[in-house]
């Protein structure tokens, strides 16, 4: 906190997340820009494979209720009643005996969810392109890796309306009331209902992706701004040096 009251300017990855900077760190003068984050485009791209059909990919880590992963959870046995085909994958790993996997249990939803953890980028980007829909019910992001990569790869996504979340997604997916189960079963009954749409929906998001996540784009943002606080500087510095000269 001492040293960023100091700064003239700090780059943040989302307006969001610059908000709770400026908040926390009791900040009033300090210039926040934002340079969002990128990803590599190489490894996160749209397959020319089939999706699984009624696959949910849910990004959460699980036993951290930030994450969101239980109002996902606790939406999926209404999904299962009008769509028994529905399966529900989870990028992150269960913690033995853990919150999570009690409340799995308790709604008898063992058969039904799968957790996937320790996947190479190619396997990630296969888990993303393999799923008919990626649902992201974070409740705080500072900016929203899943959010992007799932664009990238031309998924349809589903995403809790919370902090960084709705910039990152934009128009191109749907958001939802964080912490709601039934509005998060809503969204996705709602995407099985109108499939064709989400999917133009996620090809122009993946256009965007490819346009607003590029990490050569965002590496020429962060230079500007370098060579313009360096200038600036410079030129303080040589207007000190010739009053004091003077």
């Amino acid at each position: 906190i001492k040293v960023a009251k100091k700064l003239k300017k700090i780059v943040v990855p989302s307006a969001s997340s610059g908000k709770d900077v400026v908040k926390d760190f009791s900040l009033k003068d300090a210039s926040i820009e934002v340079v969002h984050n990128g990803i590599d485009l190489g490894f996160f791209y749209p397959s020319d494979k089939p999706y699984e059909d009624y696959k949910i990919l849910s990004i959460a880590s699980s036993d951290v209720p930030m994450k969101g992963l239980d109002f996902m959870i606790k939406a999926f046995p209404e999904i299962k009643k009008n769509y028994p085909k529905a399966k529900l994958s989870v990028l992150g790993k269960i913690r033995e005996e853990g919150h999570t996997e009690r409340l799995i249990n308790s709604l008898d939803l063992k058969d039904d969810i799968n957790f996937v953890s320790g996947l190479s980028h190619s396997e990630l980007r296969e888990q993303y392109c393999s799923s008919h829909v990626v649902v992201i019910p974070s409740l705080y992001e500072g900016f929203g890796f899943p959010a992007a990569e799932a664009m990238a790869c031309g998924t349809p996504i589903i995403s809790s309306n919370s902090s960084a979340l709705p910039e990152i997604v934009q128009d191109f997916g749907q958001l939802y009331e964080p912490g709601n189960s039934d509005a998060l079963k809503e969204c996705i009954e709602n995407f099985y209902l109108n499939r064709p749409s989400y999917k133009n929906l996620a090809q122009e998001g993946s256009l965007y992706a490819n346009e607003t996540f590029n990490w050569e784009k965002i590496a020429l943002d962060y230079e500007e701004r370098f060579i313009e606080t360096i200038d600036k500087f410079n030129s303080c510095y040589n207007l000190c040096w010739s009053c004091f000269r003077l």
